[in-house]
């Protein structure tokens, strides 16, 4: 169920039932807003909540990556199938399939990079699907790279499940540094004035301790980190200087520095 809420008063405007566990945020491009399940992407109108149109994705339950918007195209994974469909029409333009699972993905230049359960960070034309390049950890388990990429400033930041953030050459995929964690994983990255913060941690590990890191930009030098012991669930945010990050039963605002 998606339901739009006035941002005042906090009543329900308008509810749409998607038929199917909505399991990531709605994209809201200009007047429409996007709704990804792993059996459709619907596009209803933002004001009303009236479906526009829906466009068949699958049918058996999987993972579903967040929806992104580039040159009139939405670009969405479900399961082991990444899609480009016309953003008007709902009309698929391209799919890839693998035969591991997608994970999440990012949007860059003319480039879609997105993460695979096979160990890869794979970057595909935005306009046909067709691969560019593809990176693969150098550790031996080859652990898969589920963390949503980043992109800034020719860069691709990704974290693998071999507890290293990653730092790529946008365009040719060549690892500029790797940054190795304390903890079992790596969370989303974010990057702002020359800084990626990032956890190691993510809804499927058990609480603490675990860390926020804080790693130059381009040197892929740690800076600073903050130690819980609990679980770090999302992707920080920044504003007005403080890191906002969600840990179990809190949210947590820090410095940034």
């Amino acid at each position: 169920m998606v339901r739009a809420l006035d941002r005042r008063e906090g009543k329900a405007v308008w509810f749409f039932d998607a038929g199917a566990m909505v399991s990531t945020p709605p994209l809201i491009v200009g007047d429409l807003v996007y709704v990804a399940t792993y059996k459709a992407l619907h596009a209803l109108d933002l004001y009303s909540g009236q479906p526009k149109w829906k466009a068949d994705l699958g049918a058996a339950m999987a993972f579903v990556g967040t929806p992104a918007f580039h040159g009139g195209a939405i670009f969405v994974s479900v399961g082991s199938t990444l899609y480009s469909l016309d953003a008007v029409s709902g009309k698929e333009r391209w799919r890839v399939s693998s035969p591991t699972q997608f994970w999440s993905l990012a949007l860059g230049g003319p480039l879609v990079y997105i993460g695979n359960a096979d160990g890869s960070l794979i970057a595909l034309n935005q306009s046909d699907g067709k691969e560019r390049w593809r990176f693969k950890s150098t550790y031996p388990t080859k652990e898969e790279i589920w963390s949503a990429p980043a992109v800034a400033a020719g860069v691709v930041y990704a974290g693998s499940r071999d507890q290293t953030m990653y730092a790529l050459d946008a365009q040719t995929g060549e690892k500029r540094w790797g940054f190795k964690t304390t903890g079992e994983s790596v969370g989303d990255p974010v990057e702002s004035a020359g800084v990626v913060y990032f956890s190691d941690s993510n809804h499927a590990l058990p609480m603490g301790p675990r860390r926020l890191y804080a790693v130059g930009a381009a040197t892929g030098r740690e800076l600073w980190h903050y130690e819980t012991r609990s679980t770090l669930l999302t992707t920080p945010t920044l504003g007005n200087g403080v890191i906002f990050e969600t840990i179990t039963g809190q949210v947590m605002a820090l410095t940034a520095r």
